[in-house]
C-alpha cells in the first residue's frame, strides 16, 4: 500500500496494464472497485504495482477492502518478495493488513498476482519513501506503538531471509571496506521501514513484501536514513532508536542501508540525499568500535 509519486505524473502503458490488471482481479473476487479509484488509487515505486480501495458484499454487508495488484516475468514470480504479504499473516498482534485471498494468473510474458487485503483508513506518513516534511501525528504514544510493534516483529521466529549474511558481508565490503563493523545479531524485520509504509494514527505497517530476518537494528536504520531530508526528523528518529543505532549491529545496518540508497540514488531517486548518506557513512566508519 506504499505509494511513491515521483516522476512523469503523466498516463503510461505500464499504469493502463495495471489498471487493467486490477479489473480483472475485481471481476474475480466480486468486488466493486471504488467510484473515485483514479483519485484514490497508489501505484508504488516505479509502478511496480497498483492498489486501490474496492467494495465487497460480506453476507450482505458493504465492506472497503484494499486491491493490489502486480506483474513479473516468470523468472521473477516466485520466492519471499512476491508471497510477502500473504507470509506476513503468520505475524500476530502486529497493527497491519491481512491479505484475505489471493489469485494468480499469466500473461504471455509473465504473471500477474492479485491480493485482496483488509482496508486501512489511515492515510500514511507521507506519499513518498523518504519524509520531505516532518508529520505532525508522531506523539509520545505513536512512538510507543511502533517500538512494540517492532519488538513484536523482532521476537518472531521465521526462515525469511532479508539480507543474508553473505550478502551483508559482501555490500558492506564493496562499499566500505573493511572499515564496516561486520553486525553479528539476525532478527526479524519489516525490511522496508520508511515514511510511505507507516500509517499517521495507529501506526499501522504497510507493505510486507520484504519482511524476514536482517542485522538487528536494520528497520531503525531505514527510517533514520530515509528521515534525512528533515534534520529535525532524523534527529527526532536517532533519539527515538538510539539504543539500537548506536551499536556495532545498528551502524552496520546503517551502512548497509546507506548502500541501499546510494544505488538508488544511482538509479535517479532522491539525489539531494547524497551528501547526508556519505556523511552519515563517514561519521559511522569513524566510529566501528
Amino acid at each position: 500500500m506504499s505509494s511513491d509519486t515521483r516522476g512523469d505524473e503523466q498516463d503510461s502503458g505500464q499504469r493502463r496494464f495495471l489498471r487493467r490488471v486490477l479489473a480483472d482481479a475485481a471481476a474475480h473476487f466480486d468486488v466493486r472497485v471504488d467510484a473515485q479509484a483514479e483519485v484514490g488509487e497508489v501505484f508504488s515505486w516505479r509502478d511496480r504495482t497498483l492498489g486501490c480501495r474496492v467494495l465487497e458484499d460480506a453476507d450482505g454487508v458493504q465492506v472497503w477492502r484494499w486491491l493490489r495488484v502486480t506483474f513479473e516475468h516468470f523468472d521473477w514470480a516466485f520466492g519471499k518478495f512476491w508471497t510477502g504479504n500473504v507470509d506476513a499473516n503468520a505475524l500476530t498482534g502486529i497493527p497491519k493488513p491481512r491479505v484475505l485471498r489471493w489469485y494468480e494468473w499469466d500473461e504471455e510474458t509473465g504473471r500477474n498476482r492479485a491480493e485482496l487485503m483488509t482496508y486501512v483508513g489511515e492515510a500514511a506518513c507521507s506519499p513518498t519513501a523518504e519524509a520531505r516534511t516532518f508529520p505532525d501525528t508522531l506523539t509520545p504514544p505513536w512512538w510507543a506503538s511502533l517500538h512494540t510493534t517492532l519488538d513484536r516483529i523482532a521476537r518472531h521466529q521465521t526462515d525469511r531471509i532479508v539480507r543474508s549474511r553473505d550478502e551483508v558481508e559482501r555490500t558492506l565490503r564493496t562499499f566500505f571496506g573493511d572499515w564496516a563493523p561486520a553486525p553479528t545479531r539476525w532478527t526479524t524485520c519489516h525490511g522496508d521501514l520508511h515514511w510511505a509504509n507507516l500509517t499517521t494514527a495507529t501506526p499501522m505497517l504497510l507493505d510486507w513484501e520484504h519482511w524476514g530476518q536482517a542485522p538487528a537494528g536494520y528497520d531503525a536504520a531505514h527510517l533514520f536514513c530515509h528521515s534525512l531530508a528533515v534534520p529535525d526528523l532524523a534527529e527526532t528518529v536517532g533519539r527515538q532508536f538510539a539504543d539500537t543505532l548506536d551499536t556495532p549491529d545498528g551502524r552496520a545496518s546503517q551502512l548497509l542501508v546507506i548502500a541501499g540508497m546510494l544505488r538508488r540514488i544511482d538509479n535517479g531517486d532522491y539525489p539531494d540525499l547524497t551528501l547526508p548518506l556519505h556523511r552519515i557513512a563517514d561519521r559511522l566508519l569513524h566510529r566501528r568500535a
